[in-house]
């Protein structure tokens, strides 16, 4: 059995036994704004784990589309949405008795073609709707522009990703049809050419459609309301920065190092810095926090004088300064946590305190033409 088969039939053990398993079914890593063609890798895997599940007198397994909605994926901070799809259920019939004779006895054999095709057709049926479904990212923004220009209309706010996304697939429907295609041909016409002209008008300053303000104001006000959580957020952060740098800084470099050495597109490079992340916390903090800790032992009498703490407040009461050590050692995780943390609520800070800016700044001419574009796209 070659190496694919028993990748295959290790993952389908793991679905028949109850766990889930996360297949992407084009088999390749890309950054179009659509679907390309399905591969056949994960109709064969649930087959399998079907075949596993018979052999043992355990439930067939559900297959369940999984549309995956992410604002912009390859920035640090993003909106995300997780999105469930009806589940396409197996049959007992979908599955020859000679595969679970097969799978049984740890052998791998393909199923059937033709019941690999009809999974993997009702596969690329059922996702499209649930992914951007655009034929380029200028008219995906175009069209969710269109959906927050209608919201506005109406005298309402999409005030999440996942209203504004349902809210832009029902207008991509309304202006597209209901052709459904791996490769959408692009949509055309006056309304979507305004849509499209105030989407890029918003998109080369960094501003979308949550920048627009309440009919008759083209832009939003900054909200003055969150001004002290704002404050508070930069000063947290500013006061764990030490801990931040030398907790997540190296974390941040060879993330960025490796991600920005990869020519595999957006989609590596964000992976790569995931991995750094995840693993650096493992693999990294514990050195830091012995550093952090040796800091400690060898200023602890300077520490005392700064906080008029006794001489012996290392020893903590017990009479043991290994304890004290072990606690600074241990405390030392969750405070490059909450640094973490902090380092996230003040990049958000920064990142709407320089949007609220630019719309501020937004040229006159522009503003007038985007006003203008607005208004007859709702008219």
């Amino acid at each position: 059995m070659h190496l694919n088969g028993r990748s295959l039939l290790a993952l389908a053990n793991g679905i028949a036994h109850g766990f889930g398993c996360v297949l992407f079914p084009e088999g390749t890593s890309h950054s179009l704004s659509h679907m390309v063609r399905f591969k056949t890798g994960p109709a064969r895997t649930v087959l399998a784990a079907a075949a596993l599940a018979k052999a043992n007198d355990l439930p067939l397994p559900h297959l369940v589309p999984v549309g995956l909605h992410f604002r912009r994926r390859e920035l640090f901070r993003t909106d995300q949405y997780i999105e469930f799809g009806e589940p396409i259920p197996l049959t007992d019939d979908m599955v020859p008795e000679d595969m679970v004779a097969a799978v049984k006895a740890g052998e791998w054999v393909e199923p059937p073609a033709e019941i690999v095709h009809r999974i993997r057709d009702e596969l690329q049926t059922r996702l499209p709707p649930m992914t951007p479904e655009a034929a380029t990212w200028a008219e995906h923004r175009a069209v969710h522009l269109t959906a927050h220009a209608e919201a506005r209309a109406e005298g309402r706010s999409l005030a999440t990703w996942q209203e504004e996304v349902l809210a832009a697939r029902k207008v991509r429907e309304s202006m597209a049809g209901q052709n459904r295609l791996l490769s959408p041909e692009p949509i055309t016409g006056a309304r979507f050419d305004r849509a499209n002209e105030a989407a890029e008008l918003l998109e080369q300053r960094g501003l979308d459609g949550r920048d627009l303000g309440p009919r008759g104001r083209v832009f939003r006000k900054a909200s003055l309301g969150r001004l002290p959580s704002a404050v508070a957020s930069v000063a947290l952060f500013l006061t764990l920065l030490p801990f931040s740098i030398t907790s997540l800084g190296l974390q941040i470099t060879l993330g960025r190092l490796l991600g920005d050495s990869t020519d595999e597109g957006l989609d590596a490079r964000t992976s790569f810095q995931f991995l750094a992340a995840f693993f650096g916390s493992l693999l990294i903090w514990p050195v830091v926090a012995a550093l952090w800790t040796a800091g400690v032992w060898f200023t602890h009498d300077r520490l005392a004088s700064l906080f008029g703490w006794g001489s012996n407040w290392l020893e903590m009461g017990v009479g043991s300064t290994l304890v004290g050590l072990t606690v600074v050692y241990l405390l030392c995780f969750p405070v490059f946590w909450a640094s973490g943390k902090s380092f996230a609520a003040a990049w958000d800070v920064w990142v709407d305190s320089k949007k609220a800016w630019t719309r501020s700044r937004f040229p006159k001419a522009e503003k007038a033409r985007l006003e203008r574009l607005l208004d007859e796209l709702v008219s």
